[in-house]
């Protein structure tokens, strides 16, 4: 069987996450199939939640609904899983940010209020923090939990944003697209054992100064 980005097989299982019942149709959906992940990674997004319709402040419709799919949404899939798989799971990854960690520098950017949204950081702080939850919780059942900080990935920012963030990285650039897979590898391997309830900060050394 031809391998796809290093999987024998892939499966898509289509949900709308902002449905009430995403997590049980995703369930339901592994059930049917008759599979085991021995992994999860979160890791949804929706740009659109980010976005300033007028002035400063944020729409309370975005907010509920950054929380829905990158803090509820991963705890919901996380326990159902636990449970559907009866010792299946083995790791839980939540993909995080640095501005889970620290605040965004207005500096490099044009708008800093429009590109940069409050609401992402501070969801990414909850997710950091449910992670070690998570992690306590999980403990019992050996599943692992971490979760992985990522710096700016270089892709289709303006020259000048990737020259001002990479003036404050001690290694002067931006992440490559494949430098994100090396830590996820990792957290999955039986190197990893004892890491659990962690935030992996990949960024090149951003937050440390």
């Amino acid at each position: 069987m031809q391998k796809k980005n290093g999987c024998k097989k892939i499966h898509d299982i289509q949900v709308d996450l902002y449905d009430n019942l995403a997590v049980t149709k995703i369930i339901t959906a592994i059930k049917n199939l008759k599979l085991y992940p021995e992994t999860l990674v979160n890791n949804a997004r929706d740009k659109k939640n980010y976005i300033l319709e007028s002035g400063h402040l944020l729409d309370r419709s975005k907010w509920i609904n950054e929380f829905t799919i990158n803090l509820i949404i991963p705890y919901e899939l996380s326990i159902n899983l636990e449970l559907l798989n009866k010792g299946k799971l083995k790791n839980i990854i939540n993909i995080a940010s640095i501005y889970g960690v620290v605040a965004p520098n207005p500096n490099i950017y044009k708008n800093s209020l429009k590109e940069s949204p409050i609401n992402y950081g501070t969801v990414k702080a909850a997710l950091i923090h449910i992670t070690k939850e998570l992690a306590v919780r999980l403990a019992e059942k050996k599943i692992r939990v971490n979760s992985v900080s990522f710096g700016g990935v270089k892709n289709k920012q303006s020259k000048l944003f990737q020259k001002k963030y990479s003036s404050l990285s001690p290694q002067k650039k931006m992440l490559s697209k494949d430098e994100v897979f090396g830590v996820i590898k990792f957290l999955t391997s039986e190197d990893s054992l004892s890491i659990n309830g962690q935030n992996i900060i990949v960024d090149g050394g951003w937050t440390i100064w």
